[in-house]
């Protein structure tokens, strides 16, 4: 720690280390005296003749004294904190590729379309319905990625469960090649949730089901009790998910389609923890996928 050893030889620590005599650190060390039981601890603390210093001290009873070993682990600290920036840099790069490659194709169908419009005005109605479709678009993928990144804070209300996942399911178009059924129990009443995430969960949900059966199958979804948990699934009978899919389907990112950004499911399962809950899959390649998503019920 930038001392030869005969000069920290009969010093106290707090001479040696300064941070280390805090009120704090005081009653812990008292606490290992009287128990008997070690701790471990990391201390910052920035030195004007070191620089920033982190010390890691093992503290332990010695017979009736204190007994303790410290350790430099400034390098240490440092190369985590450049590791730490550099996986930052290395997620927003990834970030900002996919925003530049996925916003990259409507914004050019605008320009191409008023383009045409300008040099061909017999087609400036048609060129308009385009950049209006390729520009909303462009805006829905910008609303999917703030929604999906957002730090989610539940607003918890006392909400009536199945009403809210009827209406969730209403606001989505189903297409005709899909079949829906719904199963609710009669034991599901009010809840604790915040209804506009739980909401957006369950569309998520629905669409990634539907968009699961390109060639059409049955949607089920299934609200139950048990015990202190009200319990929703939703399966679907569409093509499964691989062993390798399976491991990467909650990543940021990350998808298989080709639309979208990979942020339905991130959000899905920061919702979900947000509220306590827990979410599991049960799926199998050719014959579909359930999610199952368990929240807790508070309400006495």
């Amino acid at each position: 720690m930038g001392l030869e050893k005969e000069a920290a030889l009969g010093k106290k620590l707090e001479e040696i280390v300064p941070g280390i005599e805090s009120e704090e650190r005081y009653l812990l060390f008292k606490k290992v005296l009287e128990t008997g039981e070690p701790i471990h601890i990391e201390t910052y603390q920035p030195v004007e003749k070191f620089g920033d210093l982190w010390v890691s001290v093992w503290a332990f009873k010695s017979g009736n004294n204190l007994g303790l070993i410290s350790r430099d682990i400034t390098s240490q600290k440092v190369a985590e904190e450049r590791f730490r920036r550099s996986k930052q840099f290395e997620a927003v790069s990834s970030i900002g590729a996919t925003i530049a490659h996925d916003l990259r194709n409507p914004l050019s169908r605008t320009n191409q379309a008023i383009e045409l419009a300008r040099r061909k005005p017999n087609t400036t109605e048609r060129m308009l319905d385009l950049a209006q479709e390729s520009a909303q678009y462009a805006l829905n993928m910008v609303e999917e990625f703030r929604e999906g990144t957002r730090w989610i804070k539940p607003k918890k209300q006392k909400v009536n469960l199945k009403k809210l996942v009827s209406e969730s399911i209403g606001s989505v178009k189903m297409p005709d090649r899909v079949k829906l059924t719904v199963d609710m129990a009669a034991s599901v009443g009010m809840v604790m949730v915040d209804p506009e995430v739980l909401q957006r969960v369950i569309v998520n949900l629905v669409l990634n089901g539907i968009e699961a059966m390109p060639y059409g199958g049955w949607l089920n979804i299934s609200i139950n009790r048990r015990d202190s948990f009200v319990s929703i699934a939703v399966s679907d009978t569409g093509v499964g998910m691989s062993h390798e899919v399976l491991k990467k389907i909650w990543q940021p990112l990350f998808t298989t389609k080709s639309k979208g950004i990979g942020l339905g499911l991130y959000f899905v399962r920061n919702a979900i923890d947000a509220h306590g809950g827990d979410i599991n899959i049960t799926t199998e390649p050719g014959k579909g996928t359930t999610f199952t998503i368990n929240i807790p019920d508070s309400i006495e």
